[in-house]
C-alpha cells in the first residue's frame, strides 16, 4: 500500500480511499477536493542530472508535501511523477488555498542536489484541482477533472494551480463563468 520510492501511500491505497471519502462525502453533503499534482519538466530534470537525483527530488517532493498537509488528507504517489491528494470536507476555495500552498512550499527552496558541491535544483509543480459535487458526483469523473485542470496547467505555463470544470449535465455543474476555471499561478 506504500510506494516503495518515497514511502507514502501507492496509487493502489488511493483508489481504495478516494472510493471511501467519495461515499463519506455523499452520505454527510460534505465537500470533497483532488489534486493532481506534476512535476514540471521532470524528463528534462532525470535527463540533465541522472535518474538518481530525478528519485531523490520525488522523495524530497513527497517529503515537503506530507509536513504540510492536515492528518486527515491523504497524499499517494499517482505513478511517475505525479502525485494525489485527497482534502476531506474542503470546498473549491479551500482545495485552491492548499495547492497555492504547497506550489509555494516546492517552488520557494531548490531541491538538494546529490553531486557534492552542485547548485541546488529549481523544482516546480503543476496542480489540478477537482472538487466533490462542483465539478463531478463520482469517482472517475472527479479524477478526470482533476487530470484536465492538471494538464491546462502545464499547457498554460506550468508552476501554477488549475481549478477544473465541470462539463454540463455532471452533479454541481454550475454554469456561472466567475466560479469555473478559475487560476491562479
Amino acid at each position: 500500500m506504500t510506494d516503495d520510492l518515497t514511502g507514502i501511500w501507492n496509487r493502489r491505497y488511493f483508489l481504495l480511499r478516494i472510493e471511501q471519502e467519495i461515499e463519506r462525502a455523499k452520505r454527510f453533503k460534505r465537500d470533497l477536493s483532488v489534486l493532481l499534482v506534476d512535476v514540471d519538466r521532470f524528463k528534462q530534470l532525470n535527463d540533465r542530472y541522472g535518474h538518481q537525483q530525478g528519485d531523490a527530488v520525488l522523495r524530497e517532493l513527497a517529503d515537503r508535501v506530507s509536513a504540510s498537509i492536515r492528518d486527515v488528507d491523504t497524499f499517494a504517489r499517482y505513478g511517475g511523477e505525479e502525485f494525489v491528494l485527497i482534502l476531506p470536507e474542503t470546498d473549491v476555495q479551500g482545495a485552491r488555498s492548499a495547492a497555492e500552498k504547497i506550489r509555494l512550499e516546492i517552488s520557494a527552496r531548490p531541491f538538494r542536489a546529490l553531486e557534492a558541491g552542485a547548485e541546488p535544483i529549481g523544482v516546480t509543480i503543476s496542480v489540478g484541482v477537482g472538487c466533490y459535487p462542483l465539478h463531478a458526483g463520482a469517482t472517475d469523473p472527479l479524477i478526470a477533472a482533476a487530470d484536465q485542470a492538471m494538464y491546462r496547467a502545464k499547457s498554460g505555463g506550468r508552476d501554477q494551480v488549475v481549478i477544473a470544470e465541470a462539463p454540463p449535465g455532471e452533479p454541481g455543474y454550475d454554469p456561472l463563468p466567475d466560479r469555473r476555471g478559475n487560476r491562479e499561478g
